[in-house]
């Protein structure tokens, strides 16, 4: 039986914080939903995938260009094509990080 890997309180959200920096992005606001939500506050104790909604398509480019370019070690996501996942509640893409086994799903408010 495969082992699961989930995201937890203290996975390493702190290092896309960094990324950012690193990359002279200036913060984006997004929106932290689900079990991601409640595992950063301590409510639940891990989730699988983390969730999370961002205002519009000029932000959406810019966090892909945080995920998706590479600084030593630092996390690179993997962005999952849509022919690899169903359409799941107006979603605009997935992302994988595989060292750590979670999906990053992004949702875009002007996309609604």
């Amino acid at each position: 039986m495969r082992r699961v890997k989930t995201v937890t309180r203290k996975s390493k959200f702190h290092l896309l914080e960094e990324k950012t920096r690193r990359l002279n992005i200036k913060p984006l606001k997004v929106y932290l939903i689900g079990g991601g939500n409640l595992a950063l506050r301590g409510l639940k104790s891990a989730t699988k995938d983390i969730d999370i909604i961002i205002l519009d398509e000029r932000q959406f480019s810019i966090m892909q260009s945080l995920l998706e370019t590479p600084i030593p070690k630092m996390p690179v996501y993997v962005r999952q094509y849509q022919s690899q996942w169903n359409y799941n509640l107006g979603m605009s893409s997935r992302y994988s990080h595989f060292l750590y086994g979670f999906n990053l799903e992004i949702f875009v408010e002007s996309s609604w």
